[in-house]
């Protein structure tokens, strides 16, 4: 019999919950698949990959986790797809929340540390990972109990950037739409308990996989993994149709004082992570009241910002 190259399931409470993990995630894998070929009109930019990237890494987890708990298909090839689909799947989430942070942050140089962060954790993942399983492979077991403390500490800087950059960008969020939040009301009000609720829901999350991993149960944290980063993805499009459906109607309430058509939300358009904010508010210095600015100035920014 081959050998499995992730742990074997101990108990069969910890299989079938595994099993019940990898269902749901891979359900929510699916509609999250459709669900960007729907929403997106114009299928580019950074927020659409990422979110693309992300949904793959999702499915090929589950499918190699699988393959290699049961030894379906050789230990190489299961490796390989289990490598790439951790890869997606822990990676993409990162950069997906970069790519939010244009909407609220337009500071340059603090989008640019924020970006070096999240590639040197990148690096971080994929080295630490790829060390960790090459050496369950070659059946180093000399060196197992480094593996998992290494393996653990990985995770949990992981844990705490996604924590970090998320309230980074409620906070963000909640500061600088503060006219458009203040114009709708109670629909305002609704939209920041909706970021903050969120918000706490993502620390639960993680907070229950960090529970997991620390405990020692190996078996059902790879199917929670999976789970935990497709809750977060259908998380994102919650919010993401929210802020479209504030911002644009109150953009169309500022430029123009009649109320719009009652079918006119359904046909919201974007490109991409850029698109979203289409006309951002900013507070000019010399007036009092909001002034807008292009979908070109937020392309330039990022342009800065990344560059």
């Amino acid at each position: 019999m081959q050998e499995q190259v992730l742990s074997r399931p101990a108990t069969e409470a910890g299989l079938c919950l595994m099993v019940a993990f990898f269902s749901v995630a891979g359900y929510n894998a699916l509609e999250i698949f459709f669900s960007i070929f729907e929403i997106f009109k114009r299928r580019r930019g950074l927020y659409f990959w990422s979110m693309l990237a992300a949904t793959w890494g999702i499915p090929l987890n589950v499918i190699f986790s699988i393959t290699s708990i049961f030894t379906l298909i050789p230990v190489i090839p299961s490796v390989i797809g289990y490598l790439l689909g951790y890869y997606l799947m822990s990676v993409s989430p990162l950069i997906v929340l970069y790519s939010r942070l244009h909407f609220v942050i337009s500071n340059p140089r603090r989008l640019r540390w924020i970006l070096y962060g999240i590639i040197a954790l990148s690096s971080v993942i994929i080295v630490s990972m790829t060390i960790f399983i090459s050496c369950q492979v070659a059946g180093l077991e000399h060196f197992r109990n480094y593996r998992l403390i290494c393996w653990n500490v990985t995770m949990t800087c992981l844990c705490v950037t996604e924590v970090t950059v998320s309230g980074v960008y409620v906070r963000e969020a909640v500061v600088n739409l503060k006219p458009v939040l203040r114009m709708k009301g109670q629909e305002g009000r609704k939209l920041i308990l909706h970021l903050v609720a969120l918000y706490i829901y993502v620390i639960i999350l993680l907070g229950i996989f960090l529970i997991l991993i620390y405990s020692h149960h190996y078996v059902p944290v790879l199917g929670y993994h999976s789970l935990v980063y497709s809750i977060k993805l259908k998380t994102e499009f919650a919010i993401l149709n929210k802020l479209i459906c504030l911002v644009r109607t109150s953009t169309d309430s500022f430029q123009n004082p009649q109320p719009p058509a009652p079918n006119a939300l359904r046909n919201i358009r974007f490109d991409g992570c850029q698109s979203i904010l289409n006309q951002t508010p900013q507070r000019d210095s010399d007036s009092s009241t909001s002034k807008w600015t292009s979908k070109d100035d937020i392309e330039t920014a990022e342009k800065r910002s990344c560059g």
